[in-house]
């Protein structure tokens, strides 16, 4: 009789929390349950529910809704929501008025990472710098937009830039690097059948066209040989040596351009002659004084690009190398070797190109880019040209110290530059290393956690599902060692001290990042949210199950007692549910938790004495324990 009882029992419960389910599931049909995680908040998820054929913007306005208030005015131009998927994260386009079930799938996590939403719109130059008498007028707001949004602001920055003297076809010629890498080139124009130009502005003629520094508003995105993702940024130089400018003028330029580019290419018409030769030197014998207190040389790669270039050489990269090598390595007087001397000092690579002719109708005033118009044989030599620039293997990683640079530091890069550069001489040399020693310690900071969040995320990110505590903390200890190793083996340029002050820092936001990654892990544990009702489930069967058999062994004061401590555990699992939902009752709830957790520890110290520690529900209750301490132990840190 007792054993029919305890079966319907039994059966009572299932039917009840199937009814139950249904109802949600019936209420719930259409909707689509998110959570929102938003930076700065360690730990705090935001669930919100929304009709899975409303648009991505109702969700931005429920977003905007629950948004913390510190955050409400910079979370949509500063921070772009992600969504985790196999292939990687996927920005989640909270402007447009498609629905969200295009993207989003339930109980998906919409996370804010740094950096500016991608804008929709067509690539363009915009001018970054001004010259405003002989001080730099950076155009930070436009800087800002291109290298601080969430696309490219940590990856390392390859930056392609152009110089030399005045009406030589620089921007033209850019045109076609910005045609190459962004797949678009149609034949060899330069400008569209309308006569606009593709690219940076240009236009034949004797008077100055390109005024200060512009850039190409959008990166471009490129893989190297060893898979390393590099984000590419062109930039066209003001004309050197016309007659608006000054010499300081000229040589702040080419000195601000040459420590910012890590490709300078120098633009030279027909030779490479000794007056060119002494104007590259005015600033090279600079850089080679700012060498002087750096490990290693303050430029990386100088391509000469000589134009309408004779046919003494072969034409392309070989001989363009050799005709710069001879005319670096000739000069009978010593004051001719130390200008050579001071150049090749001051680069970490000194190459060549030797172009021919574009043919005389591309030097008439009404030339419009039309390939056809163009030379054959400069046409021959053109691709050939680009692939010394923007081939994969060509790429070269801006480095300071031998470090990589990413595009948010070369941010502070050019800000520190452009202040250094703008007073009325030239900068001390002492004044310019100061702000590369705070330079090279904010992109070893930077680089340092990277290597901590990709060594993690191979393991723990939203993508992944939940993992254990140990091989979180395995994990941890692997990736805290690899930023560590990181930070000693970089050539830092400042003394003892600031180095000690950036490891202890990095060592703390990495113990912020560990925290991070344990609220992610825990987040994603099924058990987590229940594990108490769980327990409570666990010791109804057990109670049922003891209780029906102490029946067939005539023990009816233990099945009764049974009886009662199961009707009671269910009773304490809707309690604490409705606690839960409402959450108003943490105190019961929290007490409800430690009697689960005492449930699964008197659980484990049995079936542990019974099966053994390698059984495999011992190995399961076990790791409820685990993992209910080391919850525990994450709550009292945040606390603290």
């Amino acid at each position: 009789m007792c054993s029919q009882r305890t079966c319907s029992r039994c059966i009572a419960y299932v039917l009840l929390l199937n009814e139950l389910l249904y109802i949600s599931r019936k209420e719930s049909a259409c909707k689509m349950y998110l959570e929102l995680k938003f930076p700065e908040t360690a730990g705090d998820y935001v669930e919100v529910a929304l009709d899975e054929h409303e648009p991505f913007t109702a969700l931005a306005r429920l977003i905007a809704t629950n948004a913390p208030r510190d955050l409400k005015d910079t979370l949509f131009t500063q921070f772009t929501p992600v969504v985790a998927r196999d292939e990687g994260e996927t920005v989640v386009p909270l402007e447009s008025p498609q629905p969200i079930s295009i993207l989003l799938k339930p109980d998906d996590i919409v996370e804010f990472k740094p950096g500016a939403p991608p804008r929709a719109e067509a690539g363009r130059p915009v001018q970054i710098m001004s010259l405003v008498g002989d001080d730099f007028e950076l155009h930070q707001e436009e800087l800002t937009r291109i290298l601080t949004s969430y696309e490219c602001r940590d990856l390392p920055v390859v930056v392609i830039s152009i110089a030399g003297k005045f009406r030589t076809g620089k921007s033209f010629l850019l045109n076609f690097v910005i045609n190459e890498l962004s797949a678009s080139q149609q034949g060899f124009n330069s400008k569209d059948d309308e006569g606009h130009s593709r690219g940076f502005s240009w236009e034949s003629g004797t008077t100055r066209h390109t005024s200060g520094i512009w850039m190409w508003n959008r990166p471009f995105y490129r893989l190297l040989p060893d898979g390393t993702k590099v984000a590419i940024l062109v930039m066209d130089t003001q004309g050197t040596f016309d007659n608006e400018t000054t010499m300081s003028q000229n040589t702040k330029l080419f000195a601000f351009n040459a420590l910012i580019a890590s490709h300078n290419i120098f633009n030279v018409k027909e030779v490479l002659a000794e007056d060119v030769l002494q104007n590259l030197n005015l600033f090279a014998t600079y850089g080679k004084r700012v060498a002087a207190g750096l490990d290693g040389k303050p430029f990386q790669r100088l391509q000469v690009l000589v134009r309408d270039a004779f046919d003494d050489f072969p034409f392309g990269d070989k001989g363009g190398s050799q005709y710069v090598a001879k005319v670096l390595s000739g000069g009978a007087a010593q004051e001719l070797q130390d200008t050579r001397s001071s150049i090749k000092d001051c680069f970490t690579e000194v190459e060549g190109f030797l172009m021919p002719h574009p043919g005389i109708k591309a030097t008439r005033s009404k030339f419009s880019g039309d390939g056809a118009e163009l030379d054959e044989e400069f046409v021959q030599w053109l691709p050939v040209l680009l692939n010394t620039v923007v081939a994969a293997d060509r790429l070269l990683i801006k480095t300071v110290g031998g470090v990589n640079v990413t595009c948010a530091c070369l941010l502070d890069h050019m800000k520190a530059f452009s202040a250094a550069l703008s007073s009325d001489d030239l900068p001390e040399v002492t004044t310019l290393l100061s702000s590369l020693e705070h330079l090279q310690l904010s992109d070893v900071r930077s680089a340092a956690l990277r290597v901590y969040t990709d060594c993690m995320e191979t393991v723990v990110s939203n993508a992944r599902g939940y993992v254990r505590q140990a091989r979180v903390e395995e994990i941890h200890t692997e990736a805290y060692g690899a930023a560590m190793t990181f930070i000693e083996s970089s050539r830092l340029l400042c003394g003892d001290a600031e180095k000690q002050r950036l490891v202890e820092e990095v060592q703390q936001e990495l113990r912020d990042k560990k925290k991070y990654y344990i609220d992610m892990n825990n987040h994603k544990d099924l058990f987590r949210g229940l594990r108490t009702p769980f327990a409570f489930v666990v010791l109804i069967v057990l109670s049922n199950i003891i209780g029906a058999a102490s029946s067939l062994l005539f023990l009816q004061i233990v099945a009764d007692i049974l009886n009662v401590v199961s009707t009671m555990s269910f009773v304490i699992t809707i309690g604490w549910a409705v606690a839960t939902y409402m959450g108003t009752a943490h105190r019961l709830t929290n007490e409800l938790d430690k009697w689960a957790q005492l449930i699964w520890w008197s659980l484990n110290q049995g079936v542990v004495g019974t099966l053994g520690n390698n059984h495999p529900v011992a190995a399961f209750i076990g790791g409820q324990v685990s993992a209910t301490e080391s919850s525990d132990a994450n709550d009292h840190a945040h606390q603290d």
